[in-house]
């Protein structure tokens, strides 16, 4: 019988217990984002270095601002760090298209499971 799971009720450490998911500190994975990347100008750097978590710790301070001022909750996270990161990358110029809210359901047929969400943003290039 298949169960299906409201994406709501799951965790991190769902998917790291049933599925195997882990962290992966290695730079050499994924590099089809790492790769010929196009140069970007200083004050894009600038942008970049006020969304938190900036590498160095004298940008974070957005970062630890948030922490300090509970909840840490997604529309908060969305606000501060994936919108401006959205912008200032140009994911909302063409070639790209963006759209939010898409239903998704994950289907794991050898788990019998489906777990039933949404992705808030949604960032389009072609087919990727």
């Amino acid at each position: 019988m298949v169960k299906t799971i409201q994406s709501q009720e799951i965790t991190l450490r769902y998917f790291v217990d049933n599925f195997g998911l882990q962290l992966v500190r290695d730079e050499q994975f994924f590099r089809e984002w790492q790769d010929d990347l196009p140069e970007i100008s200083d004050w894009e750097k600038e942008l970049l270095n006020q969304v938190p978590p900036a590498e160095e710790l004298r940008f974070q301070e957005g970062y630890f601002n948030l922490l300090q001022n509970p909840p840490f909750l997604e529309d908060i996270v969305r606000i501060a760090i994936v919108d401006p990161i959205l912008f200032i990358g140009k994911f909302f110029l063409y070639p790209h298209h963006i759209s939010s809210e898409k239903s998704i359901n994950l289907e794991l047929a050898d788990k019998e499971v489906i777990i039933r969400g949404r992705i808030d943003t949604f960032v389009m290039k072609e087919q990727l």
